[in-house]
């Protein structure tokens, strides 16, 4: 394609030879190249085109903890999954490692005696206790330390970013066998703008970490859309598409030795508290505590509290205090008081304790008694949980398949 073309223009030429052979926008979306379905009909606007929507689509049941969109966990679909097991079987690895890709973790079990995973959420570890995997928690940066280049492939499916691309490289690079694989997912073209820059710098950081290209294979992998996912497209006014969503798979080979491999630093990465209680997983923001507030109610930040959009480079994201796994978004005064109120709502599930335990838990983070009013807002406060809890379960269930896919 063109160059010269802006991303709008590029998008706009892949809509329009797509479109003639689509009798729906939800059929359009799963022909194109990773464009957003949002980007999607404003294409078709655009270039004076009609479709209608077509229908919503329930979601696979895939295992797993929900995902949740700070964590941006996209899973492969199954047939990727099958896909990419298959790819790696055909190499008769001994030792594969994954970077950022849990769900596929299950699956290279069958395929090499030894898997080894890093990834970042922990939630993950019940449901990989039957399967004999290594794991690291956190930064993929560690596995260069804790691993040696022991690997005979990896695969590697980072957040769709540069600096995760360059991170998640350079580890692969460090772990992987003279004349080992190495898997990279790719977004799909027309995912956003700047791509062809940013696939000339995972090229050239390839190189520089003794990795060569050997082959790309366009749209090879489909992932299943998450739950915060089709959470935002009925924000936007459109239907749930089950997966939508497109990548490039890219092969490297290690050129020989893996010495003078740059082992990359473990990023900083903003910090979120997590509490998880019943199907409610609260994500929330270590803001710095304003002492003369104890206010902890969830205050609307965007129209519907669902944000419309799963990009990292949306600007509402960072006036968010609260995040839950349906995408919902809140300002909140104090987080930190919030936090201590989901916890408590927690405990007391578990442990049979008073009813008033938030508002006591509250007055021991502020070191008080709390006046009428302010027990007055951790009530509402409280009850604003239960009813956040109560209502992402019936969308979460309203949203799924009832089967769980194989």
């Amino acid at each position: 394609m063109d160059r010269a073309l802006t991303f709008q223009d590029a998008n706009d030429e892949f809509v329009a030879r797509a479109a003639s052979g689509a009798r729906s926008v939800a059929a359009l979306v799963s022909l194109l190249p990773g464009i957003y379905p949002a980007d999607v009909v404003a294409s078709l606007a655009r270039l004076g085109l009609s479709l209608p929507l077509g229908s919503s689509e329930r979601l696979l049941r895939l295992p797993g903890p929900t995902p949740h969109p700070i964590d941006q966990d996209w899973r492969l679909h199954p047939s990727s999954t099958t896909y990419l097991t298959q790819a790696v079987s055909e190499l008769r690895p001994s030792a594969v490692a994954l970077l950022g890709c849990p769900s596929l973790a299950t699956s290279m079990c069958t395929v090499a005696p030894r898997v080894a995973l890093a990834d970042a959420n922990e939630a993950w570890l019940p449901y990989l206790a039957k399967a004999p995997v290594d794991h690291i928690w956190g930064d993929v940066a560690l596995s260069s330390r804790q691993w040696g280049s022991c690997f005979d492939v990896v695969v590697a499916d980072p957040p769709w970013y540069p600096a995760e691309f360059a991170a998640f490289l350079t580890a692969a690079a460090a772990i992987v066998r003279p004349h080992g694989t190495v898997f990279v997912s790719w977004p799909g073209a027309g995912t956003r703008p700047g791509l062809a820059e940013e696939w000339e710098a995972l090229v050239a950081d390839a190189t520089r970490n003794g990795l060569t290209l050997v082959r790309v294979e366009r749209g090879a992998l489909q992932y299943a859309t998450p739950f915060f996912e089709a959470r935002s497209l009925q924000a936007a006014g459109l239907p749930v598409f089950n997966s939508w969503r497109r990548a490039d798979l890219v092969t490297f080979r290690s050129l020989g030795s893996a010495e003078g491999v740059a082992v990359s630093r473990p990023r900083r990465e903003e910090r979120w508290d997590v509490v998880r209680w019943r199907h409610l997983d609260l994500r929330v923001r270590r803001f710095p505590a304003v002492p003369t507030v104890v206010d902890p109610r969830l205050h609307a930040l965007v129209a519907g509290d669902v944000l419309p959009s799963v990009s990292r480079r949306d600007p509402r994201r960072a006036a968010a205090a609260v995040w839950t796994s349906a995408n919902r978004v809140f300002r909140c005064l104090r987080p930190d008081l919030l936090l201590a109120i989901a916890q408590a709502l927690k405990f007391r599930e578990r442990q049979a304790a008073p009813g008033d335990l938030a508002a006591t838990r509250v007055a021991e983070v502020v070191g008080r008694q709390l006046s009428h009013s302010e027990e007055d807002w951790v009530r509402d406060a409280e009850q604003q949980l239960i009813t956040l809890e109560e209502t992402e379960c019936a969308e979460y269930s309203a949203l799924h398949e009832d089967i769980a896919a194989p």
